[in-house]
């Protein structure tokens, strides 16, 4: 097989919506888009650079220059003017590794002196936020849990202390890992350190200019079952709502109602409801604040 084959190509259609940003406090709020009819005269008068197919280039094999530069010479005579660059199932180098970040210099080189726009995807496979395995290694107490209600008996050689918990199984490994637990506190700022500073060291000041952002896949919170958990979910709770969540936990399976120690009931629906209020409380402050930090720190 020639180098010439190692891409994949799917059709992306990426819309650059720098130009039509208000003139608001933050560069990354709600965009202003042009009316169908100015669309098409602009198209016409070849006016609108931000929009046009983008091509994910799935980085599945070994890489030189000359492959490299031979895949941007055909991008760019078909008129392609951004791509991503997408490590995937296949990588050759090790993912983050200096070898890795070597191949990504290479492309955004390519990118660069054809004007091109190279965007960046922040995991290696999905869901986003395991930094493929890596973030784990850096820090073990971060894998995701979560709780989930069964009636099965458990067969251990060992008896269980009478206050146990629960017991655990490991499962649902991904691409380099197990998946993270996102709520936790710091886990998102060693996501970004492992895997946007890393491409920022590497871009060479290209931030904001030919690498206009980075597209992240879908972070999630149920990987590992039903009911995601973190270990101040409880606190986080009961701030937000007045009771403790350990008072609710099993009407977030079943359609019972309970009656709280201070005679409010509360119905199933409640109790589901809050706890997923909860969850998007600490996803929005654990990882979305300090992504939205970083993007607008790196005018990306």
């Amino acid at each position: 097989m020639s180098n010439h084959r190692i891409f994949i190509f799917t059709v992306f259609l990426a819309v650059g919506i720098t130009g039509f940003l208000t003139a608001q406090e933050s560069r990354l709020n709600l965009p202003v888009f042009p009316a169908v009819d100015e669309v098409l005269e602009r198209f016409s008068q070849g006016e609108m650079d931000g929009y046009g197919a983008g091509e994910m280039l799935f980085w599945n094999d070994k890489t030189d220059t000359e492959s490299i530069r031979t895949v941007y010479d055909e991008l760019a005579s078909q008129g392609v003017k951004q791509t991503f660059f997408y490590p995937t199932f296949g990588l050759a180098s090790e993912y983050l590794s200096e070898e890795f970040f070597r191949e990504f210099e290479r492309s955004l080189a390519e990118a660069k002196r054809r004007g091109m726009k190279l965007w960046l995807y922040d995991e290696y496979s999905w869901p986003s936020g395991f930094a493929g395995g890596k973030l784990i290694e850096a820090l073990p107490t971060a894998a995701a849990s979560s709780l989930a209600f069964s009636g099965l008996a458990v067969d251990t050689d060992t008896a269980l202390p009478e206050n146990a918990l629960a017991v655990y199984r490991r499962e649902d490994r991904l691409a380099g890992g197990v998946y993270c637990d996102m709520m936790q506190k710091g886990v998102t700022e060693k996501f970004i350190e492992l895997t946007h500073e890393g491409y920022l060291k590497h871009s060479g000041g290209e931030f904001g200019k030919t690498i206009p952002g980075i597209f992240t896949d879908e972070m999630t919170l149920c990987r590992c079952g039903p009911f995601p958990w973190t270990d101040d979910l409880p606190e986080w709770f009961e701030k937000k709502f007045g009771y403790s969540i350990f008072e609710v936990l099993p009407l977030l399976s079943d359609g019972a109602d309970t009656v709280l120690p201070d005679g409010r009931t509360v119905t199933s629906f409640e109790a589901r409801h809050h706890y997923l209020s909860t969850l998007l409380d600490l996803i929005v402050q654990r990882w979305s604040k300090p992504i939205f930090r970083f993007c607008e720190e790196h005018d990306i």
